[in-house]
């Protein structure tokens, strides 16, 4: 068999609507610029946009240009870029392929550029629905054997070729293993999320626990590290900020306990232990050997991600880790979710330069991957079909009814009090 000459990856754009999205693209992208990749970064017009504080933490760069999705879809064929990685919500993303294939057809342009998408954090809920608005994508990138294992046979349900799902692992971690976390631990961090657990009386109830075990091991460092800081867009609203809920609950935290704002990484790598209640973070610090609890105090509930670790014996409650408790992972459930450092794990630079060397070979577009879901053929995957664009006057109809709807969401929250910035990690 011929061997394909190899095409080399020039550059890369990154599309991102949120700050989560934009972390998974950097990280996915730095795979690129190792190979000698040119990376720009845009952002999708959106609300939920990182503002410019986000924007300098995560990529370095404070200021990116703002598209719309018609924009963005001229820059990725502006004739310069050989891959385009998409950080988009499920709708954005189907909306961009319709828009590039009809332009692509338009033109009868001779190329185009590789699209590669994949999932930023644990997919514990809709994962029908993603795997069906990414798959159209050339390359999808997974965290793990359990997550590919799962979406391969929705693809396969559906008579869809699973070929463009491949294992990156979670994005980001980098390399396995730190020094020997002290035992019991001394330096305590809690990974906090935006929406979970959802309820005031919840993240009271958090709170209060956590100044209970403060005061129970003065000899101990806490730290609470919050999604975002207070008043941040994010992927998800957080509308009960840790800090204003500490400042609203009149609640006094001992010395050894504080707030503090940034990337998680970089607390993990000077913490001796992970608490939380779902978060992403929790893989992070498993990868990196150290200790993780799971809080089951809210239940093991889906909607809060406490169900995606039944079985990883990490699973514990406030009541134990005062006492002592200190969880250990169960190797086989670390193995499914990707976190063994001996396991293989599959190379988007290369999948992507074989794409390309195809593309190159054939002197045509790459071929297009069937897309139900923005053909129109499962409805189910999608609010409303985006092969039939919206009229004008449907959309201000659409758009008000949402409108009317969370103003009575919003009016029956609590109101909550301003909140407070909190003193910045030491990592004593």
């Amino acid at each position: 068999m011929t061997q394909s000459r190899r095409v080399p990856i020039r550059s890369v754009l990154a599309i991102a609507e949120t700050d989560s999205r934009l972390l998974w693209c950097s990280r996915i992208a730095k795979r690129f610029a190792a190979v000698g990749a040119r990376v720009d970064y845009v952002l999708h017009r959106n609300k939920r946009n990182p503002i410019a504080q986000q924007q300098q933490r995560i990529v370095g760069k404070p200021a990116l240009p703002v598209l719309t999705l018609e924009q963005a879809v001229d820059r990725a064929l502006s004739g310069t870029y050989d891959v385009v990685l998409l950080g988009a919500a499920n709708k954005t993303q189907m909306r961009f392929r319709r828009c590039l294939k009809a332009r692509i057809d338009e033109e009868n342009a001779q190329r185009r550029p590789v699209l590669v998408t994949g999932f930023w954090g644990i997919v514990y809920e809709g994962g029908q629905e993603s795997i069906m608005a990414r798959q159209g994508c050339d390359i999808v990138c997974l965290n793990s054997p359990n997550d590919r294992t799962i979406f391969a046979n929705v693809l396969d349900d559906e008579g869809l070729d699973p070929g463009c799902l491949i294992v990156t692992g979670l994005s980001g971690l980098g390399k396995p293993g730190l020094p020997s976390p002290v035992r019991p631990p001394r330096r305590i961090l809690f990974a906090g999320q935006t929406s979970v657990p959802a309820k005031y009386g919840e993240r009271e109830y958090l709170l209060r626990r956590l100044i209970e075990w403060a005061e129970a091991r003065p000899d101990a460092d806490f730290t609470i590290a919050p999604r975002i800081r207070p008043g941040e867009p994010s992927t998800h609203d957080e509308r009960l900020a840790l800090s204003t809920v500490m400042d609203a609950g009149g609640l006094t935290p001992p010395r050894n306990l504080h707030f503090a704002y940034g990337l998680i990484k970089n607390f993990i790598r000077h913490s001796d232990m992970l608490v939380t209640v779902g978060s992403t973070a929790a893989l992070e610090a498993l990868w990196l050997g150290l200790p993780v609890a799971i809080l089951g105090d809210f239940g093991l509930r889906e909607d809060y991600g406490t169900h995606f670790f039944i079985g990883s014996g990490l699973v514990t409650s406030f009541d134990e880790l005062i006492a002592g408790h200190v969880p250990t992972p169960n190797p086989a459930w670390v193995h499914r979710q990707g976190l063994d450092p001996q396991m293989q794990r599959e190379d988007v630079v290369a999948k992507a330069a074989a794409l390309l060397a195809q593309q190159a070979e054939s002197g045509q577009p790459l071929p297009w991957r069937p897309d139900p879901a923005v053909e129109g053929r499962f409805a189910r995957y999608a609010i409303y079909s985006i092969s039939h664009p919206v009229t004008p006057f449907h959309k201000r109809i659409v758009n008000l009814a949402l409108r009317r709807v969370a103003g009575l969401v919003v009016r029956r929250q609590p109101r909550a009090a301003p909140s407070i910035e909190a003193s910045s990690f030491t990592g004593r």
